[in-house]
């Protein structure tokens, strides 16, 4: 064989392993794999390896490419027991949704109360409605960077702060002033946690349940409503501060 033979064969070579490395990387789907493939390097290191010392025991069966380590290692994880701490996670987080059906359900009721023993005129009941929504809606904008800057678990607090002060804030409101700063105190409460609590329930789930325990966020939303619209029904018949 010529020399010039020999030099276009081993541009073939070159060029076909190029084009095989690059249809693997196109190949699997734009998805990163958790478990990095062997490469030929440590291949031959482990061949050599395994060449000097006898085996000690039955020869390990390596997977035949990257797919399978990535279909073993995922099944391994979804049939792994999962921690009642996770589902204790997200039950207490979801009480941010809890908050946020009650604050904005249970004004409905307490209305009733509020106009007739402090006088209300329409547009401070369109005020004390809808201050709480308005006032989740901007801190909602600010969620992300907050969630950002201070983390997850930090801006759950930080929205349980606010519930807790808001809430001492309505309870001893002298005047409807103080009860509308209450209310907005609320609502930027509403507004980070509403931001917050989702996001850091799907980063603390396995990925076998996280559709499951994101949902316990809408449901306990849906439970504060029906709480708010309870409270209401049993505080209606006080003549003074059954609002309270």
């Amino acid at each position: 064989m010529s020399r010039n033979q020999s030099d276009h064969d081993y541009n073939l070579r070159s060029m076909s392993n190029r084009m095989g490395e690059r249809w693997k990387k196109v190949s699997d789907g734009g998805e990163r794999s958790l478990i990095k493939a062997p490469s030929s390097a440590s291949l031959s290191s482990q061949g050599a390896s395994s060449a000097a010392a006898p085996p000690a025991g039955p020869p390990a069966v390596l997977p035949s490419s990257t797919g399978d380590l990535e279909r073993a290692a995922r099944k391994q994880f979804t049939q792994d027991v999962t921690p009642g701490f996770v589902y204790l996670l997200a039950a207490f987080s979801a009480l941010g949704g809890f908050m946020f059906g009650y604050d904005t359900g249970v004004i409905s009721g307490a209305m009733l109360l509020l106009k007739r023993e402090m006088e209300l005129s329409a547009l401070w009941q369109e005020l004390l409605i809808s201050s709480t929504v308005a006032a989740a809606a901007l801190s909602a904008l600010l969620g992300g960077f907050l969630n950002g800057l201070f983390g997850r678990r930090v801006c759950i607090l930080l929205a349980s702060f606010f519930f807790t002060v808001g809430g001492i804030v309505l309870s001893t409101a002298p005047g409807k002033e103080v009860l509308l700063a209450g209310r907005l105190i609320v609502g930027v409460g509403l507004g980070i946690a509403s931001m917050t609590v989702p996001v850091y329930i799907a980063e603390a789930s396995p990925p076998h349940l996280r559709g499951q325990l994101v949902t316990v966020n809408t449901l306990f939303i849906t439970a504060g409503q029906f709480t708010a619209s309870l409270v209401d029904g049993a505080f209606s018949y006080l003549q003074r501060d059954g609002w309270r």
